[in-house]
């Protein structure tokens, strides 16, 4: 063979070799930014769904859930939370689960004092005979004076008192009827504007996947009960939305369901059965994008609509 066949073969090879580290090159520069990028989605979405104990690791495109979660739901409330997202392809757990916290020993049993034995006792004395009863002189009953004349409370002295709780305690035993305060609201547009003011920047909060209140949201929902109670002569729909996560039916029936939670809430606090009402909307009235992770939160919400009393 002569030398040109030779100097073939080493071009050929070199070629190939500088191929080959090219693609390796590629490759470690394009994943690199998507592992940062999934991490970053992953660890936005455990913040603003309330799991505070957990981080997340990108591995490529699928996430590993660190941390130590409080229960085992917990983590696996955290998982399919960062699942739903359409950039992460897996998420599985590296977390520990918190142990239970021991119970408290049971107080040690005082052993009782033997008992002291019994005095003998005196021997009684023979009773002397009863004297004979004196006449006594029965005072004439005193004539009670009669009770002054007190002054019925006029209309605006009576305090407002809220209803009766309705439907039992549904909601713990610090469940008492809201005393209303405050001037009455008569407009239906002023009571619209007044529940807006309080809603504004706040969320009702329920569990993941659920229609049960979340504790930290009852303070918002009891000034909200107070301020319904002096909407007088206007009815308040209770309007539940979700966001398009999921099936379409399933989170028509999760809204439906939430928005009868704070109807309830509200209903054992006083305020009148026959001025509210709830309704499901599901994912159809959305009010911000739902790609992003901020988007689907702020779609996730109870809104309270005001219609005055001749409305339906």
């Amino acid at each position: 063979m002569d030398e040109t066949f030779f100097t073939r073969e080493r071009i050929i090879y070199g070629c190939g070799s500088a191929f080959v580290v090219f693609v390796i090159l590629v490759t470690a520069l394009s994943v690199g930014p998507i592992q940062r990028e999934a991490e970053r989605r992953a660890n936005d979405i455990l913040r603003i769904e309330g799991f505070t104990w957990a981080t997340a690791d990108a591995s490529g495109r699928g996430i590993a859930i660190l941390g130590e979660a409080p229960s085992a739901e917990a983590g696996e409330a955290a998982i399919a939370a960062v699942e739903d997202d359409w950039a992460i392809r897996a998420a599985w757990s590296e977390y520990t689960i918190a142990p239970p916290k021991p119970a408290a020993p049971p107080q040690a049993a005082m052993s009782p004092k033997p008992a002291e034995p019994p005095a003998a006792a005196a021997p009684k004395p023979m009773p002397e005979p009863a004297p004979p009863p004196a006449e006594v002189a029965v005072a004439a009953p005193m004539e009670k004076p009669a009770p002054p004349a007190v002054e019925a409370p006029t209309e605006t002295q009576r305090p407002r008192m809220a209803a009766a709780p309705i439907n039992g305690n549904a909601h713990g035993a610090d469940s008492a009827p809201i005393v209303a305060s405050g001037p009455v609201i008569q407009k239906a547009e002023e009571c619209q504007q007044a529940l807006d003011g309080l809603l504004e920047g706040e969320r009702i909060q329920f569990a993941s996947s659920s229609a049960k209140l979340n504790p930290d949201s009852h303070g918002l929902l009891e000034s909200l009960g107070g301020l319904l109670q002096r909407c007088e002569g206007a009815s308040v729909e209770v309007a539940g939305h979700t966001d398009a996560s999921g099936d379409a039916k399933k989170n028509v029936s999760l809204s439906q369901a939430r928005a009868e939670s704070v109807v309830t809430f509200l209903l054992t606090r006083g305020v009148p059965a026959e001025r509210l009402s709830a309704k499901g909307y599901g994912a159809a009235q959305p009010i911000a994008e739902n790609e992003t992770p901020e988007g689907r939160a702020r779609n996730r919400r109870i809104e309270f609509r005001v219609r005055s009393g001749g409305d339906e």
